[in-house]
């Protein structure tokens, strides 16, 4: 009966040391969720800081073995009025022109 007595009283110590471990664990798991959910909403930020051009050029020059709409390249083709909107077209296009041999389908829908 004394070592029953002995183990039940050493029993709620031990519980005692572990649970500040827990709750520890418990808040470190809620700050990586909290910093999950952070880097999500960045990454959601920068997906749509690009612009309608940019979206147009990269859907028009896509690996993609099916053309885009006439809509888009009509889009892209308005752009060019602007000098500015003009340079970033005719430089997303020579970077695709640049491309390996082997990425054969983006040179020719880039053409």
């Amino acid at each position: 009966a004394v070592c029953l007595s002995g183990c039940l009283l050493s029993l709620p110590l031990v519980l005692i040391e572990f649970v500040p471990l827990y709750f520890t664990m418990d808040k470190l798991m809620e700050k990586a969720r909290h910093e999950a959910v952070k880097i999500k909403r960045e990454a959601k930020k920068l997906a749509e800081m690009e612009s309608i051009l940019e979206r147009n050029m990269r859907e028009a020059m896509s690996d993609k073995h099916y053309g885009c709409a006439n809509s888009v390249m009509y889009e892209i083709a308005n752009a060019c009025d602007s000098y500015a909107d003009r340079q970033k077209v005719l430089n997303r296009a020579w970077e695709k022109l640049e491309s390996t041999p082997d990425r054969w389908c983006r040179i020719l829908k880039t053409l």
